[in-house]
C-alpha cells in the first residue's frame, strides 16, 4: 500500500508545486502592464512593450533600443528603434553615449542578449529600462508591425 501511496502523494505534490509556479508567472504580467509606467526595470511582455510604444509614440524621451546584429535589423524591426548591436567592442561605451534619464525598451531576437543590456544599463545607473522578454520573435508571431 505504502508503495503504491508515496508515489502517487509526490506525484501530486510536483503538480501543485509546478502549477503554482504557472500562476505566479501569469499573475505578474497584469501587475507589470498596470504598473509600466511606474517601474525602472523589468521584463515586459509584446503587448506590454506595443502598449508602451504606443504610450510614448511622440516623445523624445523613450527610445526602442534593438540590441541584434545590423543582418537581424536589415531583415526587419519595430519602426523607430535604433540599433546597437551587444556585439560590438564599443558597446558599453556607446551605452555611455545614451541619455540616461530617458525611458528604454530593450529588445533583441528571443530575449537574451537584451536582458544582458538591461542588466548593463541598470549598473551605469538608467533611470527607466523595460525588457521586451519574448524579443522580436514574440512581435512578429503576434503579426505586430515591422519595417526594413
Amino acid at each position: 500500500m505504502k508503495r503504491i501511496l508515496y508515489p502517487i502523494l509526490f506525484t501530486a505534490l510536483l503538480l501543485t508545486a509546478c502549477s503554482g509556479q504557472k500562476a505566479q508567472e501569469t499573475a505578474k504580467a497584469p501587475a507589470a502592464e498596470e504598473q509600466t509606467g511606474q517601474l525602472a526595470y523589468g521584463d515586459i511582455s509584446v503587448e506590454q512593450a506595443r502598449q508602451l510604444i504606443e504610450k510614448n509614440k511622440d516623445s523624445d524621451q523613450f527610445v526602442i533600443l534593438d540590441t541584434r546584429t545590423p543582418q537581424e535589423f536589415q531583415q526587419g524591426h519595430i519602426p523607430g528603434a535604433t540599433l546597437l548591436n551587444i556585439f560590438d567592442k564599443d558597446f558599453a561605451a556607446k551605452l555611455d553615449s545614451l541619455d540616461k534619464s530617458k525611458t528604454f525598451l530593450v529588445h533583441c531576437a528571443s530575449g537574451g542578449r537584451s536582458r544582458r543590456a538591461m542588466q548593463m544599463m541598470q549598473s551605469k545607473g538608467f533611470d527607466k529600462v523595460y525588457h521586451m522578454y519574448q524579443g522580436m520573435r514574440g512581435w512578429a508571431a503576434k503579426g505586430y508591425e515591422t519595417t526594413r
